[in-house]
């Protein structure tokens, strides 16, 4: 799927001023506001520090922003959780430092049957900082006559948060016919 330069300029513009109007988003199951901040909208749009992501990639992410916002905000049963330590690219002093840090990882699932998505958000907290949004991978669903759309098992959305608390979106909508 190409996507033409000005199609993906349009879409970044309103997502980006849709990004900065919420400022911060509240999450019922962590009891506090995710800032949206700025690291985490570079991430819709690179994979990590100086790797970007496909037009295709960085337009979907883009345009399911509002949705994963309305996700977030609804979010009251954790499917998934995972600690670890981890080395964090952070800004010290002026100067960019990676630091091991120990980071937690907060998952959670909804599925759109009507749409055929498949949304896996993920809030990522580092030991020390203020939670934010951070958006990383897509996940799929697929029709079955008679049992609706499913996700398929073994593709996975995930969103992917750096920093202190990031949220993490993943979804794609991809319909087979039965």
């Amino acid at each position: 799927m190409e996507i033409e330069e000005e199609k993906l300029d349009n879409a970044r513009e309103k997502a980006r001023n849709y990004y900065k109007s919420i400022g911060a988003i509240y999450c019922p199951y962590l009891d506090q506001k995710i800032s949206l901040n700025s690291a985490g909208f570079e991430h819709i749009l690179t994979k990590s520090w100086n790797r970007g992501r496909s037009r295709a990639d960085q337009y979907i992410r883009l345009k399911l922003l509002p949705k994963a916002m309305e996700i977030l905000k609804k979010c009251h049963t954790l499917q998934e959780y995972n600690e670890q330590s981890m080395f964090v690219r952070q800004k010290i002093n002026s100067r960019w430092e990676k630091n091991l840090k120990k980071v937690k990882y907060y998952v959670f699932i909804s599925l759109l049957p009507e749409r055929a998505i498949r949304f896996k958000i993920i809030i990522k907290q580092v030991e020390n900082s203020a939670p934010f949004f951070y958006l990383k991978k897509v996940g799929r669903c697929f029709h079955l006559p008679g049992l609706g759309r499913l996700p398929l098992s073994g593709v996975i959305v995930t969103v992917a948060i750096a920093g202190t608390v990031a949220v993490t979106l993943a979804a794609v909508a991809v319909a087979v016919a039965g």
